[in-house]
């Protein structure tokens, strides 16, 4: 059986169940290896094919041999790397395992552990209770500088603490000396805050008084200010007044008097407009007549040119009709042709004027 007969896929297969077997060996130099009698199958194929490469058929069948090796390294590949791909499963399901084994004790942990922890976190909040009273109490028997009302609140609390072996427990000792400090030190401190608060009033109150009087002596004084400087100011007034009445009285004579100085420079003004403007009409009046005489002599000037025009252009026409007479035309005749000339009627024929 040659290769070109046989599926070159079927030689190389490789059983699933024998696919481990046959890759995951170690290659030696000198040891056969389980894929060695597989790669033999392709070789005797290839030993047994004679290539012509004179003709045509035969480079087909060359290229042929060619293709379906390729495809055996194909298929050897293949079958290697789904091997390769499902030996990678197996580490993903031995995690997957672990993780089973770890989520499944660690809650069967916690369940075993759970009534514990609950015990323990009372039990912490138990002592972290019994620790924070006993620090209040020790804390207030150094805070002696607070108001006496603190004072006396915190006082009145220390003194109500319980301290017994049901209430305190193994803090029994703890709890009797911090309150017995406690007691001691702000009893002490009630007292003194008290004193100095009362001294402290009697201060503002001596304070206030002294201020009141301050205060009042300073409104005397200030009335007393305040009257002085209203008759100063009524001084002040009447002489500002009476200044500007004076004022007034200059301004309004000065107002007069220019009222007075603006009446006869407008009069002036008024008379010198007067004057310019009579002059200005009979400029006008002069400049409107020098125009129509000039006019008048340029009128006349063009009537004696249209009229010695006229008279030359006659000149020249009788000329030109005495012409055409001696040369045989009828006056009337003579006088038509002039007139379509002078006219230019007749093409290419003019009259030199």
């Amino acid at each position: 059986m040659s290769i070109e007969t046989t599926e070159i896929t079927e030689i190389v297969r490789v059983a699933p169940r024998d696919a481990l077997a046959t890759f995951a060996v170690p290659i030696e130099d000198g040891k056969p290896h389980p894929i060695d009698p597989i790669l033999a199958r392709v070789r005797a194929e290839i030993d047994a094919f004679v290539p012509d490469i004179a003709t045509p058929v035969g480079r087909k069948r060359i290229a042929s041999m060619a293709y379906r090796i390729a495809r055996a390294k194909t298929a050897l590949d293949t079958a290697g790397k789904d091997l390769v791909a499902e030996q990678k499963k197996i580490p993903n399901l031995i995690d997957a395992t672990r993780r089973h084994i770890r989520d499944t004790l660690d809650a069967w942990a916690g369940e075993v552990r759970g009534p514990l922890d609950v015990w323990e976190a009372a039990d912490k909040a138990r002592v972290t209770t019994h620790e924070s009273r006993i620090a209040d109490l020790n804390r207030w028997a150094n805070e002696p500088m607070l108001p006496s009302e603190e004072l006396r609140r915190r006082l009145e609390d220390a003194r109500s603490t319980v301290v017994s072996t049901d209430a305190c427990q193994e803090f029994l000792d703890a709890y009797t000396e911090a309150k017995d400090r406690a007691v001691t030190a702000l009893t002490a401190a009630l007292a003194l805050q008290e004193q100095r608060e009362a001294e402290a009033a009697e201060l503002v109150r001596l304070r206030a008084a002294a201020a009141e009087r301050d205060r009042a002596d300073r409104e005397e004084a200030a009335r007393k200010a305040a009257l002085a400087a209203a008759e100063a100011r009524a001084v002040e007034i009447a002489r500002a007044e009476k200044d500007k009445a004076e004022a007034r009285e200059r301004a309004l004579k000065a107002e007069k008097d220019a009222a007075e100085a603006r009446e006869r420079e407008m009069a002036a003004k008024l008379e010198e407009q007067q004057k310019r403007a009579a002059a200005d009409a009979e400029a006008a009046a002069q400049k409107a007549r020098d125009e129509i005489e000039a006019k008048r002599r340029a009128e006349d000037a063009e009537a004696a040119k249209r009229a010695e025009n006229a008279r030359h252009r006659g000149k020249i026409n009788r000329a030109a009709l005495e012409a055409f007479v001696r040369a045989g035309l009828s006056e009337d005749m003579g006088k038509f042709v002039v007139g379509l000339i002078a006219k230019g009627e007749i093409p290419n024929v003019t009259i030199k004027y």
